[in-house]
């Protein structure tokens, strides 16, 4: 078994303990301290006492201690050996191991130091830029190469003298194309669509603002995969069908949904509204899930409803052991005198005792005395 070094709280068990009599019948009720539980850490020729608390019963003769930091501030193999009057001896063996180590292969929740020191005894050059290794490139397929000459490149058409590839050099020094084709293999169309003109765009660094669209009718907005720099200047009327990202100066119309902060709305909301409200004006017929910043108004009738279902509706649980608190809630107090009138108590010459509702056990208690002069009933406490 694996125990993380200087950690507290890891439980062992020790046994079984069986009969020095016998040596066959388990021992079920040995009383074993934390002095009689001897370790040996590390490899150590002395032993040391357990740092505190014994060892209690599970089963069977089995039985479970709690090692805490201190048992367990020492790398290696810990020895534990129990030998107390009427069992055997028991010895069990651990390793101690260090945190990261347990909490990566026992626990999971870590990972195990795997940095690269060293290339066969060389030590590894240090990094320009951190977690980024140097890398020298040597030899390619097995020859020695350098950087400028990349035969496999080369050889299959790259001209150093224009830094060109042969292959696209028609690309580089084509001025108009004129055979153009869609996916469909046929010739694209020479002239622009008849409206393309009155299409505004003006390119800001790498932005697209579209200025005026005066036609927007039957457009619809679904999925574009980039809409960064995207903007629409003036104010414009139709339907967004997909999502719509950013802010927008207002909305006339129905929304289906709106996840983030709306300044304001006027008008009535349909649905849920997902996120922080400011203030709302008006009645909210549904439900409130979530924090209410402000007061909420309730009239006369809800008042007394909720009253009403305080004191006549809801219960409380009686109070459990313990000692009242001096300081404590109208509910509490209540319950109190109830449980004191209702439950058993018994009277002896020197206590008074307040039983829980079974009636088996003490749940609160006061002292009382009488000389035949003056009697004394002490403070409520705890019981048994």
């Amino acid at each position: 078994m694996w125990l993380r070094q200087s950690t507290a709280s890891q439980e062992i068990k020790l046994g079984a303990f069986l009969d020095s009599t016998d040596g066959n019948t388990a021992e079920t009720g040995l009383t074993i301290a934390n002095t009689d539980i001897k370790l040996t850490k590390g490899g150590a020729t002395t032993e040391t006492n357990k740092n505190s608390g014994g060892a209690t019963h599970v089963a069977g003769g089995r039985y479970s201690a709690v090692l805490d930091a201190t048992d367990t501030d020492t790398l290696g193999i810990l020895e534990v050996d129990v030998h107390v009057s009427g069992a055997l001896a028991v010895h069990r063996s651990y390793l101690v191991v260090p945190a990261v180590v347990y909490d990566a292969i026992v626990l999971g929740t870590d990972s195990l130091d795997v940095n690269v020191a060293q290339w066969l005894g060389t030590a590894v050059a240090t990094p320009t830029v951190a977690g980024v290794p140097e890398v020298d490139l040597t030899h390619m397929a097995g020859g020695t190469q350098t950087v400028t000459d990349l035969k496999d490149f080369a050889d299959a058409g790259y001209d150093p003298a224009t830094n060109k590839v042969q292959g696209v050099v028609l690309v580089d020094t084509t001025t108009t194309n004129t055979d153009m084709r869609g996916t469909d293999s046929a010739l694209l169309a020479t002239s622009a669509p008849t409206n393309f003109g009155d299409l505004a765009i003006t390119v800001t660094t790498g932005q697209v603002t579209v200025g005026t669209n005066n036609d927007k009718t039957g457009y619809t907005a679904s999925t574009v995969s980039d809409k960064t720099g995207y903007s629409l200047s003036a104010s414009q009327t139709f339907d967004v069908t997909g999502n719509l990202s950013g802010s927008v100066g207002s909305v006339t119309g129905a929304v289906g949904s709106v996840t983030g902060a709306v300044g304001s709305v006027t008008g009535n909301v349909g649905g849920n509204v997902a996120g922080s409200v400011a203030s709302v004006t008006g009645n909210v017929d549904g439900n409130v899930t979530g924090s209410v910043a402000s007061n909420l108004e309730l009239g006369p009738a809800e008042v007394n409803a909720e009253v009403v279902d305080a004191l006549n509706v809801d219960t409380y649980a009686e109070p459990g052991q313990g000692a009242p608190a001096a300081t404590t809630s109208l509910v509490a107090k209540i319950n109190y005198l109830y449980k004191a009138w209702r439950n058993k108590t018994e009277q002896t010459a020197t206590t008074t005792s307040l039983y829980d509702d079974a009636g088996t056990t003490v749940d609160q208690k006061a002292m009382v005395s009488d000389d035949g002069t003056t009697f004394i009933k002490g403070e409520q406490g705890t019981g048994p």
